[in-house]
């Protein structure tokens, strides 16, 4: 899919979710509940860069209730990216295999949007923007340890959106599992990448 065509797409439907979230309040009862949610699980880049090695991430999330289904969230988070490649060297002279590390943070704001299945069971629609932060750590066999190959961290504006599903499971706490496809607004082409998480949220 191009990539102009998921980045309108993508602000279409937060647009859309967030016009809709304000329509919707002069008209149901606000619930006022806040909750947390953790969870973690893997991420794959969307392209062929990173694709066969082992990515998880650790993700924090607040949530506000503005109705029955419409909440805000802020959401934070790790991922975490290691893999090795052969014949890569710091010097142009050397042949030497390498490690490399990625560490990503993710900061973003945005919106759920909740379609009732069961009485304690909800699919929902995200759709977020905010801040992406990435350092790269690589190493060689000429290496005792990673070094950091970034002095600074490389920030980047992106957005991100998905579908996810939480169900009750144990008295205020649930269970979820969120998909979501980010894109980060960069000439790299790999800064495009699908994460699944799988967690518990504690609603107040």
């Amino acid at each position: 899919m191009d990539n102009k065509k998921v980045v309108l797409a993508v602000t279409l439907l937060f647009l859309f979710i967030s016009l809709n979230s304000f329509s919707q309040i002069k008209n149901k009862t606000l619930v006022n509940k806040f909750s947390v949610s953790i969870s973690n699980g893997g991420y794959w880049r969307a392209s062929n860069y990173g694709m066969k090695n082992l990515n998880y991430n650790i993700a924090l999330q607040g949530e506000y209730k503005i109705n029955k289904n419409i909440s805000a969230v802020l959401n934070t988070g790790f991922d975490f990216e290691h893999f090795k490649e052969n014949n890569i060297s710091f010097d142009p002279n050397l042949n030497t295999p390498s490690s490399t590390k990625l560490v990503m943070f993710e900061l973003t704001t945005g919106i759920n949007y909740y379609i009732p299945i069961q009485k304690k069971a909800n699919a929902f629609l995200t759709t977020n923007l905010g801040y992406y932060n990435e350092r790269v750590f690589i190493s060689s066999t000429l290496l005792k340890q990673f070094e950091n190959v970034d002095e600074n961290w490389s920030g980047k504006f992106g957005i991100n959106g998905g579908l996810g599903f939480e169900s009750g499971f144990f008295k205020n706490i649930d269970w979820t599992f969120l998909a979501k496809y980010h894109y980060l607004f960069s000439e790299d082409d790999n800064m495009k990448f699908v994460s699944i998480n799988l967690g518990l949220k504690y609603n107040f």
